[in-house]
């Protein structure tokens, strides 16, 4: 996750384009931020199906519409996470480096 972050970080100093990084509760974000107001969320979600499921079907709303959200821990040590992707948005259209997810929102 550090290696996510400090890429991030790099990306949007040297970017053109404004980056944030609320570090807030679940429920603080969700409540806090406008919907459709994000080009690209990457989320550190629950792990249990269930949970995963909520988080991504709470963020996805967050993003604008062609955005991405992103997430780690997609691999099969963690079948909630794997299982929560397949059933909410199919399969990922892009996966990375630590087991990262990305999918556009449409």
């Amino acid at each position: 996750m550090n290696g996510i972050e400090s890429e991030f970080d790099q990306r949007v100093q040297t970017g053109a384009r404004r980056g944030i990084k609320p570090r807030m509760t679940r429920a603080a974000a969700i409540s806090g931020l406008l919907d459709r107001s994000f080009d690209f969320v990457y989320i550190a979600a629950l792990h249990p199906s269930e949970g995963a499921k909520i988080d991504l079907n709470r963020w996805r709303y967050k993003i604008r519409l062609g955005g991405i959200l992103g997430g780690h821990d997609y691999e099969s040590m963690f079948p909630g996470v794997t299982q929560a992707v397949a059933e909410t948005f199919g399969k990922p259209d892009q996966t990375g480096r630590g087991h990262s997810r990305m999918k556009r929102i449409n």
